[in-house]
């Protein structure tokens, strides 16, 4: 294939000069089959680019080069007018110098074909010139989304309403933009808007913008959303946020020749000056997570991402337990024993026996009630650490909780400490949280009225109604739901949310979430666990593992529906039965981790099976010995990585649904408890990531309602549609996936959101 040829027309202006530069340094790092010609324009007001620049960026690039079009003389007296008139003046300069690249196109076989125009923002009159010859011709638009949303609106307010906008010049009207989640004070537009002579000249611009084939915006989506969306409608080119582009090098030979003395003498004066901080001592945050193994790694992985991305943080981790849950102790035993990191440290608190009691009618809620004086003690000791030792020892800043342990925020308040959530699901269950508890104070809507209704709910956050049978077991059942409102008024004393997804696999809910929201959110995931370390002695079970792993080995590639259900996840043995017809009917390959469910009205986790021939089909195990394994703890991470699994039968946790979607897995949705039934219908139903085989399942271990049973020909045709190859779902959740990976690289999503937590944290 040939290679191809851009042309970029900047402004010539040293802001604008720049931006595009490091652009096309951008495109030929991406595509190696690019070349790049500048066309630069002079004149006797563009003097300051010089030449230094220009040939530093060649001997960097290589396949860049820049040619100098021919000097033009303007009227000095109309600055205001003048990049304008001088791109005018320059078009047949342009013309000419295309037509060279053109000709050396076609007369040599080695030569670039030319693909297309890159034109800076002032420069889109030399869509004419690129029209003549047949390409493509994009927009640079080296300032915000929202100014560009806005003279597209000024535009087509002119053009389509006959509004004069000059008539705002001085005035209180307040316009009402798609790009803008306010209303603009119209007197604040810019200048060439409100002015007679140059609005004609500005709406000529203006129009060119919808003639391109595409707009590149200097910008990034996390600090623009709401405008970025507003241009998905249709009625605009295609808008791409690539930035932010900055010449960060600092080299000297990017300062205009005559400035060269001025920056060396700035730079040695700040040399000389103390730095930002004027402490050497290192800042503490105390992470609080809720006692369950899920909750704990997430938490653990998080501060490990933190420690490793800025060395002025330490982290400690005050771990509770659960009564119940010996492998959950005998973990954070394990942990407190490790040294994950130099940087983080575990702090054990006793097992309380009487902070789970079964007659509270919001357990969960009692038993943080019940370790808040454990934790106050925790960091009271600490900050006596901190302030006593002459060593200089980690100064305390703040709290990190976990979405359960929110009440810990009154702990923090006590001595002063700021204080931010852990979100460890998604951004739309926290949004359809904080939309109940809207619904509540504001119109005294009680969402237990919701419980067995057809109603379908309106969520600004979801572009589809969600049906109320789908909604989340707490908001439908009257002793808890109070307690879940409670969390969502707390999170809103808290300094920001950190929440374990990514901009692309919620971008919706996030655009529309953020509107109106004060409180600062900080997509920073995916945060998985996928190495295994020292801490993980808890939790070892090598020898089940390599034993998966081998029968693994021998399938045929995506050929395994693996079956898991989360730590809670169990089923009665009728369902076990249906599930066992299902998997043989289907005729898949299956990965089954089979659990026994706890009695009724008890908090157990449920174990395995000794003898699993006693609860399923007759002759199922015999039948299906060739193509089929049984297990009970399974290897999650370990399992979704092989190449052998096709799809997931999945509780829908939202731990699993980020694993499954970082291998590449598609999932069936079976949810079960707590927020499942939500994220099940994210999957499905709003992103088109999986299939069902019963999203509106529940079986809530503290509801006496009837479990409904779930038929065998259910299970099979949701395994079927989920096995299906080459299909639509697959191709959307391997996009996902190298979506996900990018989102934690540098300059990702995740890692650019991160660092705003950061920035947060130290301000």
């Amino acid at each position: 294939m040939k290679n191809a040829e851009l042309v970029f027309i900047p402004a010539p202006i040293t802001g604008h000069f720049a931006s595009a530069v490091e652009i096309a340094k951008l495109l030929l790092e991406r595509d190696k089959r690019l070349s790049i010609t500048f066309l630069v324009m002079k004149s006797s007001l563009s003097t300051k680019i010089a030449r230094s620049y220009n040939d530093s960026v060649i001997a960097a690039c290589g396949r860049i080069r820049f040619i100098h079009l021919p000097e033009v003389e303007l009227d000095p007296n109309l600055p205001s007018r003048f990049f304008i008139s001088l791109i005018e003046a320059q078009k047949p300069h342009v013309k000419e110098e295309v037509s060279k690249l053109v000709l050396a196109s076609t007369s040599s076989p080695d030569s670039p074909r030319l693909a297309g125009f890159v034109l800076d923002m002032f420069s889109a009159s030399i869509i004419d010139v690129a029209n003549e010859f047949g390409v493509p011709s994009y927009i640079f638009f080296t300032s915000a989304a929202a100014f560009l949303g806005t003279t597209l609106y000024i535009q087509a307010l002119h053009d389509e309403q006959k509004v004069d906008p000059t008539e705002f010049k001085n005035s209180d009207v307040e316009l009402v933009m798609p790009c803008l989640a306010s209303p603009f004070p119209a007197k604040v537009l810019p200048s060439p808007v409100l002015g007679k002579d140059l609005l004609p000249l500005f709406l000529r611009l203006f129009r060119r913008f919808r003639e391109a084939k595409g707009i590149m915006v200097n910008t990034f989506y996390v600090l623009e959303s709401h405008a970025i969306n507003s241009f998905s409608d249709g009625n605009y080119p295609p808008v791409y946020p690539v930035g932010p582009l900055l010449n960060l090098n600092g080299h000297e030979h990017d300062v205009v020749s005559d400035s060269k003395d001025t920056h060396r003498d700035i730079m040695q004066w700040l040399d000389h000056q103390p730095s930002s901080s004027g402490v050497e001592q290192r800042s503490e945050l105390v992470f609080i997570p809720s006692p369950g193994i899920g909750h704990v790694t997430s938490t653990v992985e998080l501060a490990r991402l933190l420690v490793n991305r800025d060395d002025r943080f330490v982290v400690t981790i005050i771990l509770m337990k659960l009564p119940f849950d010996e492998k959950f102790t005998s973990y954070c035993k394990s942990l407190t024993e490790s040294t994950i990191s130099n940087n983080i440290k575990f702090l054990d608190l006793p097992l309380l026996e009487q902070a789970l009691d079964m007659k509270a009618k919001d357990i969960l809620a009692f038993y943080m009630e019940t370790y808040k004086p454990l934790v106050k003690e925790a960091l009271a000791q600490l900050i006596e650490s901190s302030t006593s030792s002459p060593d200089k020892p980690p100064r305390l800043i703040g709290l990190l909780v976990d979405m359960f342990c929110v009440t810990m925020v009154d702990v923090g308040n006590d001595f002063g400490l700021r204080s931010y959530v852990f979100f460890t699901s998604g951004v739309g269950y926290l949004s359809l949280l904080f939309s109940m508890q809207t619904m509540k104070d504001e119109q005294n809507v009680d969402s237990t009225q919701f419980k067995d209704s057809d109603t379908e709910l309106v969520i600004s956050s979801f572009a589809k109604p969600i049906p109320a049978r789908v909604l989340p077991s707490m908001f439908l059942n009257k002793d808890v739901v109070p307690g879940f409102l409670n969390f969502a008024r707390k999170y809103k004393q808290t300094k920001g949310i950190v929440v374990n997804t990514f901009l692309e696999l919620e971008s919706h809910v996030m655009s529309s979430f953020f509107d109106g929201l004060t409180l600062p959110v900080y997509p920073v995931g995916p945060i998985l666990k996928l190495q295994r370390d020292e801490g993980d002695k808890g939790l070892d079970r090598a020898r089940e593992k390599e034993e998966i792993k081998k029968w693994l080995d021998d399938q045929p590639p995506s050929s395994v529906v693996f079956l898991c259900f989360g730590s809670m996840g169990s089923f009665d043995e009728d369902q076990l039965k249906e599930i066992s017809k299902a998997l043989e009917h289907s005729g898949h390959r299956f990965l089954w981790s089979l659990r026994r469910a706890p009695p009724k009205g008890t908090i157990v986790f449920p174990s395995g099976y000794d003898n699993p021939k006693e609860i399923l089909t007759d002759g199922f195990l015999d039948r299906t010995s060739m193509v089929g394994k049984i297990i009970g703890w399974a290897p999650q991470t370990d399992i979704l990585a092989h190449p052998a699994v096709g799809g997931f039968v999945s509780h829908c946790g939202w731990n699993s649904i980020l694993e499954s979607l970082w291998f590449g897995v598609p999932i069936a949705a079976w949810p079960i408890d707590g927020e499942q039934q939500l994220n099940a219908f994210q999957m499905v139903v709003e992103l088109g990531l999986g299939v069902e085989i019963k999203l509106d399942y529940r079986k809530d271990f503290l509801s006496d309602d009837e479990v409904k049973m779930v038929t065998a020909e259910e299970i099979e045709r949701g395994i079927n549609s989920l096995m299906q190859s080459n299909s639509e779902i697959k191709r959307k959740v391997r996009e996902m996936s190298v979506k996900s990976k990018k989102a934690l690289m540098e300059s990702g999503s995740s890692h650019t959101s991160f660092g705003h937590f950061i920035d947060n944290l130290m301000s």
